[in-house]
């Protein structure tokens, strides 16, 4: 069910995560152009050009043979600007060079093989001595060679001047900022593309759609304590049920909206008992189911709650009730159904708790036992809500075998969309009949256009 990320939704992974985007940018703009401004030290660059001829003055005309004469001199000229020797006599005159090894890295010698023209650059962090390098090079270099080649061809052109030195040419500072914005845009795209194919979460309607490509049931907003109870001392769950909520609310209209989906979907396929699931546990799956199951007896509807979760039982917790008794007294023990099954105080709504956690719930579920129990209860019951383990675990898959159909909870904060389709996955290896999705704890934001769009 994995779906590649197309152009359309890279373009809205960008819409949503332009804040991400911005912050990366900002960052590594201000960033580099902090490095290039304040860290790293800038070069600056001297230049000179010496022309290499068979006579003193360079404006006299040469012949092609004494050119090509000229030019294989170049390279051995190019030799001897960085030689030891030569550089030793440059050192003595540049008070602050340590070594000629120092000097020689400052020093590049340029030249074409169809021209007589040798350009010396030398880049230095102080403009001042790279001119003083540069030209008492040049100028060491003239000089040295009639002694050297018994021959006097070598011309100055132009000299290194301080003016033209005192813009550097390293670091480019406006290109050092452009490269750096370019970097943060770059891995800030990766960054939130890298999270929506790999574990983003699923937060809308939109995403149940493409993602785990199956109907969305219902979406419901975040359900928070009722305040006027707060200070009781009950679980959370239990101030989240919506039968202690103004009717008029948006979580009650939320229940509503699945229960009216049920209906319609069960007008084409028996739909009396529905199993819910999710991918792991924390995602809302026990609050949800029993709200459901309310907003079902609220309907006149003979409706029971059966906490199936074998492993870490929470069912008890909605109706502040003790888990002393319950599904497996009734599996192990033989104890009838009237011992185990617990009225509440919501009219038309019963309510069967896990019972002690067994050590082989697993084994328990996929009992001959359990076969007799739903097929016992439907005999009383208009509608049957079974709150199961989260998928990390095997009981579900059991359990939806079992069922006339699954509802998939997911938590828009919690639940991955890896983590979903693998979940899906192994309901539809045993052709488990998933309804739909219900989409819990909701941001507003989400909710509203859900409804409204």
């Amino acid at each position: 069910m994995s779906k590649e990320l197309e152009l359309g939704d890279f373009l809205k992974v960008i819409q949503k995560g332009y804040k991400v985007i911005f912050a990366i940018v900002l960052f590594t703009t201000v960033l580099g152009a902090f490095v290039s401004y304040f860290v790293l030290t800038p070069v600056y660059k001297a230049q000179t050009d010496l022309l290499v001829a068979t006579t003193e003055l360079p404006d006299e005309r040469l012949s092609s043979i004494e050119i090509e004469t000229n030019v294989k001199l170049i390279e051995t000229y190019k030799y001897i600007l960085t030689s030891n020797g030569l550089l030793e006599n440059v050192r003595d005159e540049i008070w602050d060079i340590s070594s000629v090894g120092q000097l020689k890295e400052k020093i590049e010698i340029i030249t074409s093989g169809n021209s007589q023209i040798i350009t010396v650059v030398v880049e230095d962090s102080d403009p001042d001595r790279a001119v003083g390098i540069a030209n008492t090079l040049v100028e060491t270099f003239q000089a040295e060679i009639p002694k050297i080649m018994s021959i006097d061809n070598v011309h100055i052109l132009s000299m290194a001047k301080d003016d033209m030195t005192r813009d550097p040419v390293w670091p480019n500072h406006s290109l050092n900022i452009i490269v750096s914005a370019f970097i943060g845009l770059t891995l800030s795209l990766l960054a939130i593309s890298f999270k929506e194919l790999i574990n983003a979460d699923i937060r809308t309607q939109q995403d149940i759609e493409q993602y785990i490509d199956l109907p969305t049931l219902g979406i419901i907003p975040q359900l928070k304590p009722t305040v006027h109870e707060k200070n009781l001392l009950v679980d959370d769950r239990y101030l989240r049920m919506i039968s202690r909520s103004d009717p008029r609310s948006p979580a009650v209209e939320a229940f509503r909206s699945i229960r009216t989906n049920l209906q319609f979907k069960g007008a084409n396929q028996e739909l009396k008992t529905i199993l819910f699931t999710s991918s792991i546990s924390g995602e809302g799956k026990t609050v949800t189911s029993g709200n459901l199951a309310i907003t079902m007896a609220l309907d006149n509807r003979r409706t029971l709650l059966i906490d199936a979760d074998l492993r870490k039982p929470n069912g008890h917790y909605l109706f502040n009730s003790p888990n002393r008794k319950g599904l497996t007294s009734y599996l192990t023990n033989n104890l009838p159904l009237k011992e185990v099954v617990k009225r509440t105080d919501i009219p038309n709504l019963a309510f069967l708790p896990s019972g002690p956690v067994p050590p082989n719930p697993a084994e328990l579920l996929s009992s001959k036992k359990m076969n007799e129990l739903l097929t016992e209860i439907k005999q009383h019951f208009d509608f049957i809500i079974i709150d199961s383990p989260p998928l990390v675990v095997t009981d579900a898959v059991i359990l939806s075998t079992k069922v006339d159909g699954c509802i998939f909870v997911v938590n828009s904060e919690e639940t991955k969309r890896n983590s979903a389709q693998k979940s899906i996955k192994k309901l539809s290896q045993v052709e488990a009949n998933v309804v739909g999705v219900v989409l819990n704890d909701t941001l507003s934001e989400y909710y509203e256009q859900y409804f409204y769009d």
